[in-house]
């Protein structure tokens, strides 16, 4: 089970953002719960699963104009299934994953109000629906090298500061449908131990994606962004990843994305164009040392140049960037309590995203972590596992 609340408090003393320039105060609540339950069919080599969530969300804008006040409460219900089932063949050399899910949502939204006046809720809820399956394999092609593929649906709904904005910068735009796609990738992975205790981790994957109604935030106004939904997009590429670590403790991570993602819908202005906030190439390095109950690490993120725009135009590129995060954290208890600092974006880099909205500067995490490591069994065979 789950509950979280957000407040957004908007104050524009000098009618700087947005086209209502008055102050707003937004209150958002999310609960639900979830439940997932396993069924390790040892006989048939097979592992069932049900997975199943049910959620509620309710944000209630108010705004200082004397005409609006306090909106009607938006209200919005999910419920989501999917059923799974692994099987395991050839003494688990191969591994076979079938998904079905199933996702619904219930709302009061309406659509953009006349000009001036404030929003009234449906006197009918407005019903939202989602199915498809997922399908995936695994080859164990030597103890150290094994090739898999994947091919799936997907849909992801609006979130809510998608649908009704926040702190100023964003618009709300409660007509959003949601964004659904095919993805496809193929991968390699090689995975071997040395005499010393060491380990080292290589992967190769090539992916694919088409998505529909893509979901994307576009700059609505000088300072003013919306998520609108989008024609389609193709998406293709690889990733490169690498990891090796040490028996002294000592690890070492690295991951290189290349993507072309390009607007694939009938317009003669955009189709062909770079998707608006995907970059071509990414980079990720960690380095990490573990020794006892004591971790401390380094993270470097890259992203390169991308565009704020469909129309891919010059003076809306975003420069590349580069972000250093660096953390420590210490178990005081064994698989029990664990406590980490974390200091992201350690030189301060002042990185723009949305044109007049930067991203944070230096920020300081610190996270307590109470629990205790799950248990379960190997379904092909049988084993405890933990």
């Amino acid at each position: 089970g789950y509950h979280v609340f957000r407040r957004d408090r908007f104050y524009n003393p000098e009618d700087e953002v947005g086209f209502d320039r008055w102050d707003s105060d937004d209150r958002t609540w999310t609960y639900g719960a979830n439940l997932l339950a396993r069924y390790d069919w040892h006989a048939a080599r097979q592992s069932l699963s049900l997975m199943a969530e049910s959620r509620r969300d309710r944000h209630i804008p108010e705004s200082e104009s004397p005409s609006i006040g306090v909106g009607f409460t938006r209200k919005r219900s999910e419920t989501s299934l999917a059923i799974e089932d692994r099987a395991y063949l050839f003494g688990g050399d191969v591994e076979l994953l079938g998904v079905y899910r199933w996702r619904e949502s219930l709302d009061n939204y309406t659509g953009s109000p006349p000009f001036g006046a404030p929003p009234e809720p449906l006197d009918e809820r407005h019903r939202t629906s989602f199915s498809g399956p997922s399908l995936g394999a695994r080859w164990r092609l030597h103890p150290a090298a094994s090739l898999r593929a994947n091919w799936g649906r997907y849909a992801r709904f609006p979130s809510m500061v998608e649908l009704f904005g926040s702190s100023g910068y964003v618009e709300g735009n409660a007509e959003l449908g949601p964004e659904e796609g095919t993805t496809t990738d193929v991968g390699l992975t090689v995975g071997f131990g040395d005499r010393a205790g060491g380990e080292t981790f290589l992967q190769a994957v090539v992916f694919r994606a088409e998505r529909e109604d893509l979901i994307l935030f576009l700059q609505n106004s000088q300072r003013t962004v919306k998520a609108f939904n989008l024609e389609a997009a193709r998406v293709e590429g690889f990733e490169l990843s690498a990891r090796r670590f040490w028996a002294s403790g000592l690890g070492l991570s690295a991951t290189y994305t290349y993507q072309d993602a390009r607007n694939d819908g009938p317009s003669p202005i955009y189709n062909g164009n770079r998707l608006p906030y995907e970059p071509a190439h990414a980079l990720f390095l960690r380095t990490e040392w573990e020794r006892d109950r004591a971790a401390l690490w380094h993270e470097y993120h890259y992203q390169g140049e991308t565009y704020r725009d469909r129309a891919n135009l010059e003076e809306n590129e975003r420069p590349a960037s580069g972000i250093h995060n660096v953390g420590g954290g210490l178990e005081l208890v064994p698989d029990a309590l664990s406590v980490s600092l974390e200091v992201r974006n350690v030189t301060d880099e002042r990185v723009t995203d949305v044109e007049g909205y930067p991203l944070p500067g230096r920020v300081f995490y610190v996270t307590l972590v109470v629990g205790a490591p799950e248990r379960g069994s190997d379904p092909a065979t049988g084993e405890e596992l933990r």
